[in-house]
C-alpha cells in the first residue's frame, strides 16, 4: 500500500521548507525560554491579580508561569506558540498531498500511475509523519537546550511528553487539512479553514466551557481536551490515554478522507 518512490519524492520536496520553518521557530522558542523572568512568588502573585480571568484562561496564570521554568515553557511555548507554528506547517504539508496537485493540474498524471488512490494518500501521509517526527526531535533538543541555558534542572521526560503532545496535535492539523482539501480542493483555503476550525476548538476548551460549564459535556470530541501540556509541565502528570485519543482523531479523520477521496470525481 505504501509507494516508496512516492513517499521519498514527497519527503524530498517538502523537507527543505519544513526545516526552514523549524529553524526559525526554534530560534524564537529558544529566545522565549531564555527570557524566563524567574520572579519571586509574591511578585508573580501581584501580576496574577492584575490579569483578568479570561486572560489567565487563554495564556496561563503568572503564579505558575513566572516562577517555574516549566510553567514558563507551557505559557510561552506549548500553550499556543508550538501548536500554531507546527500545526500551520502540518496543514501546509497536508494541503500539498492532494489540493496542490489539483490546483497545478497534475493530479491526472499522478493518478495514471499504477497505484491506488489510497496508496497515494497513505504514502504521502507517512512522509508528512516522518517530517513531523524529525521536527519533534529537533524541538525536544531545543527545549532541553533552553532549560540548560537558564541554569534550571532538566526534566527530559516532561519535555519529551510535552513535545509529543505537540506532535499529536500537529498531526490532527494534518488530518483535518487533508479532509478539507478533498472536500474543497484549494490549498490556501484548506489551510485557513483548518486554522479556523482548530482555533475554535482551542477557544472552546480554554474559554467557552469556563463561561458556560454545560458545554463541558462536548469536550470529549474536542482534540484540545487531550492536549494537556499544562498538566505535564506544571503538575508533572500525564496520561497515555490523551495520546491514544489524539491518535484516534488522526485515524478517524484520515479514514473519512480516504473514503471521500476514493469516491471523488476529479475535475480540473
Amino acid at each position: 500500500m505504501i509507494e516508496k518512490e512516492l513517499l521519498l519524492s514527497f519527503f524530498k520536496r517538502n523537507i527543505k521548507l519544513s526545516l526552514i520553518v523549524t529553524g526559525v521557530t526554534a530560534m524564537i522558542i529558544l529566545l522565549l525560554i531564555t527570557i524566563f523572568p524567574d520572579m519571586p512568588a509574591d511578585n508573580a502573585g501581584t501580576v496574577s491579580e492584575s490579569w483578568p480571568q479570561m486572560m489567565k484562561d487563554l495564556f496561563g496564570d503568572p503564579v505558575f508561569s513566572f516562577t517555574n521554568i516549566y510553567g514558563w515553557l507551557d505559557l510561552q511555548i506549548f500553550h499556543i506558540t508550538y501548536w500554531i507554528a507546527f500545526g500551520l506547517l502540518g496543514a501546509i504539508l497536508a494541503a500539498n498531498i492532494i489540493a496542490k496537485e489539483i490546483e497545478e493540474n497534475t493530479i491526472d498524471i499522478l493518478l495514471s500511475y499504477p497505484m491506488t488512490r489510497s496508496g497515494l494518500v497513505f504514502s504521502r501521509i507517512i512522509a508528512v509523519m516522518i517530517i513531523m517526527l524529525i521536527v519533534t526531535c529537533i524541538m525536544t533538543l531545543i527545549c532541553i537546550l533552553g532549560v540548560f541555558i537558564t541554569g534550571h534542572a532538566i526534566h527530559i521526560g516532561m519535555i519529551v511528553h510535552a513535545v509529543l503532545s505537540g506532535f499529536f496535535i500537529s498531526m490532527i492539523f494534518v488530518s483535518v487539512t487533508l479532509f478539507v482539501s478533498i472536500i474543497t480542493p484549494q490549498k490556501t483555503l484548506s489551510v485557513f479553514f483548518t486554522l479556523g476550525i482548530m482555533g475554535f476548538f482551542f477557544l472552546y476548551e480554554q474559554v467557552l466551557i469556563k463561561l458556560y460549564p454545560v458545554l463541558n459535556m462536548f469536550s470529549i470530541i474536542n482534540p484540545f481536551h487531550y492536549y494537556q501540556t499544562k498538566a505535564i509541565l506544571i503538575d508533572s502528570t500525564f496520561s497515555f490515554l490523551n495520546y491514544v485519543m489524539m491518535a484516534v482523531f488522526v485515524i478517524i479523520i484520515q479514514m473519512f478522507s480516504l473514503f471521500f477521496f476514493n469516491r471523488k470525481e476529479i475535475t480540473q
